[in-house]
């Protein structure tokens, strides 16, 4: 194991608001590797993985919109698929600017880093993607489809078994209760 290694911010502009960016120490031989945290985490969930990588990647994370010490909009549009998106090409044109990207997301992370590998503006700067614990929302939509209009109990039993560990998503989809709840101390008590 590589001893623990401190890594250098940046600032990135991503249109309104600054991205706070964590490089760890680089080399020009070696390719790049952008870590994207999930939610409620920061960019720090990375650190360890950061370290055990270094030798290998110029390893990259970064505080997603809304989370760390990166900027905090306030209005929920500010946080739709299409700006985190963006926030990703801000980052990826800021440290790789020349070389396509390996990039790796987790939960959060992972929807919004799939959304950036389908999109056409990103498609030649992503080298390869790996999720951890994060699907495309299309493709758990069809999972979730398919095995409740299945007639085998096995296949239902599992659906609704994900729906049950799953019910933070369906509570951070809904417009004004999700935002009272968060705001009024759910973020204070919530565990990653």
């Amino acid at each position: 194991m590589n001893a623990l290694m401190t890594p250098l911010m940046m600032i990135v502009r991503s249109g309104e608001i600054d991205l706070a960016v964590y490089r760890w120490p680089h080399s020009a031989e070696k390719p790049t590797l952008v870590l994207v945290h999930g939610y409620p985490d920061s960019a720090s969930v990375w650190d360890g993985l950061a370290n055990e990588l270094g030798d290998r990647f110029n390893v990259v994370a970064y505080d997603v919109r809304g989370a760390g010490r990166s900027g905090k909009p306030k209005p929920v549009s500010a946080y739709a698929l299409p700006q985190l998106v963006a926030d990703l090409k801000a980052v990826i044109d800021a440290v790789s600017p020349a070389q396509p990207v390996h990039l790796v997301g987790h939960d959060w992370g992972s929807i919004q880093a799939w959304e950036a590998v389908v999109d056409d503006t990103l498609r030649s700067r992503i080298a390869s993607y790996t999720t951890i614990s994060g699907p495309s929302l299309d493709h758990a939509g069809h999972w979730l489809a398919e095995r409740l209009r299945s007639k085998e109990p096995a296949r239902i039993k599992q659906a609704l078994r994900q729906l049950a560990h799953s019910w933070y998503i369906g509570l951070f989809q809904l417009p004004l209760i999700a935002p009272t709840l968060w705001r009024s101390g759910l973020a204070k008590h919530w565990t990653s």
